[in-house]
């Protein structure tokens, strides 16, 4: 029988193909959005393949920082995306909360976890609190970072998100005998939602997949290095003017390549398959120690109501 070692080394050669083809949209600087589409879906399959039980996104986030190189990158916290999330909050606060104490979101999937934050603020659900709120936190982030094009370039737009989370709580505590304290412990799980994995993961996986495409600067995309903040221009919206993450094909071709590397090297060492490898090169009846029985689903039980 062939050796495991040998037969994974074939099973990935479609993700070395995958690599190859992006490699020469690299080199000859075109297609951009197949270029994303190639290496999103990669790592969108590698992280279902390896890890269960969690959402999408989780997965995403999870597989990148275990094998793509740039763990503490994906840890920080985009400032300026964040900064701008609470922007529009604020903007369309007049039809969250068009009467005192009630609440709509607009999407309710987009919208809950802010609804959950506001809720867990314990302020008055009146635009009045949750609109100083707001910017307070927006007013915060300016002093320290980078968040607008307008703004000096010697601030930073990236922080741990201990950093950041720090930051906001020790202004507050001092800001109007603490008034926005309450709020801003109930901010990690905005602030996570806003680390530079995820932000991948919703502006470039999400909207190359189920949207239009993704907004890139084409020159730039094919030559800076690693992530940075680009300034895009929108008419109709206001603020007219505004920093969004860029990933540029470079950074994105090192992380599907040390992805790739990482995965098949932790597979050869555990000797354990996720289901999906697992069932393409091995004998299921004779070789079932090789499953990695958590890459299968779990089930759950089925409950019958009797009438």
């Amino acid at each position: 029988m062939v050796p495991l070692g040998d037969r994974i080394e074939e099973a990935f050669k479609r993700y070395d193909q995958t690599a190859d083809l992006v490699k020469d949209f690299l080199s000859s600087r075109s297609n951009p959005q197949e270029f994303i589409l190639l290496v999103c879906g990669r790592l969108d399959s590698f992280s279902n393949l390896a890890f269960t039980g969690k959402s999408q996104k989780d997965n995403f986030v999870g597989f990148l920082a275990r094998h793509s190189g740039y763990r503490n990158t994906f840890a920080q916290i985009g400032l300026p995306d964040l900064y701008r999330y609470l922007d529009y909050h604020l903007w369309v606060l007049p039809g969250t909360i068009d009467k005192p104490g009630r609440l709509h979101m607009f999407d309710p999937k987009e919208d809950e976890r802010f609804i959950t934050f506001l809720w867990s603020s314990g302020l008055a659900i009146i635009q009045e609190e949750i609109g100083g709120l707001l910017k307070f936190i927006m007013k915060t982030l300016r002093e320290r970072y980078r968040v607008s094009p307008t703004q000096s370039m010697r601030k930073s737009s990236l922080d741990s998100l201990g950093a950041v989370y720090e930051y906001l709580h020790d202004v507050a505590k001092r800001h109007k005998r603490g008034l926005y304290l309450e709020a801003v412990k109930s901010l990690r799980p905005i602030l996570r939602d806003y680390s530079i994995g995820a932000l991948l993961y919703r502006k470039y996986r999400n909207e190359i997949i189920h949207e239009y495409g993704v907004d890139v600067q084409e020159d730039e995309f094919f030559t800076k290095k690693t992530v940075y903040w680009g300034t895009f221009y929108n008419p109709d919206v206001y603020p007219t003017k505004f920093l969004q993450i860029q990933f540029p094909g470079e950074f994105l071709f090192k992380i599907l390549v040390n992805c790739v590397r990482g995965y098949k090297m932790e597979l050869k060492r555990t000797r354990k398959l996720p289901w999906g490898i697992f069932s393409d090169i091995c004998n299921i009846m004779d070789e079932i120690d090789h499953l990695d029985d958590r890459s299968l689903p779990s089930g759950k039980d089925v409950v019958i109501q009797l009438r």
